[in-house]
């Protein structure tokens, strides 16, 4: 299982291609098009495939500024947990996570689960096996009474930030959904 996902920091750009420049889950309105004239060099997008783009550059760029400020508490104390709480759950992708995966270039996981594991199975003995930004958001969300305790004792201020972080890219994450559906109409 391990082999399926990538194994990064979640803030460096995986090397396959996105689905924006054509691919599976492409709408025809997010499709690029070179101009007959210079093929390869003009791309013409509709007006809402821009709007797309832009938000997903915001959503990545909020998404990244949100890792950046959990990475040093989430390592220390949840590697420590012995309630982990990815221990307790199963399937949590929404909707809103398949598609910025898609449009990132990020492969989704399968919905179907194999074998009889407790828990998230992406979960190992040395934590998440998916990069951060493969994660669905509720995992940077979810901040148990114990990370909490952590983070505001180590770095005063720092769950108002998440939160003010948290609920900007909820907004762009409905934002993102609603164009992208407009995207399939226009």
């Amino acid at each position: 299982m391990t082999g399926s996902f990538p194994m990064n920091d979640g803030l460096t750009k995986t090397n396959r291609s996105s689905p924006l420049r054509g691919g599976f889950l492409s709408p025809p309105a997010l499709r690029e098009e070179a101009h007959p004239a210079q093929p390869g060099v003009d791309v013409r997008l509709s007006p809402t495939a821009n709007q797309v783009r832009e938000t997903l550059k915001e959503l990545d760029l909020s998404l990244s500024e949100v890792i950046l400020i959990q990475r040093g508490h989430v390592e220390k104390v949840c590697a420590m947990c012995s309630e982990c709480c990815c221990k307790k759950i199963q399937f949590l992708f929404d909707e809103n996570d398949v598609i910025f995966l898609r449009l990132t270039g990020e492969r989704p996981p399968p919905r179907k689960v194999s074998g009889k594991k407790n828990g998230c199975r992406f979960l190992s003995p040395g934590g998440c096996i998916l990069s951060p930004k493969a994660r669905p958001f509720v995992c940077h969300r979810f901040i148990c009474p114990a990370l909490e305790l952590a983070m505001e004792k180590e770095e005063p201020g720092v769950l108002m930030k998440l939160r003010e972080r948290f609920e900007r890219l909820e907004m762009l994450r409905s934002r993102l959904w609603r164009e992208y559906l407009d995207s399939m109409i226009s």
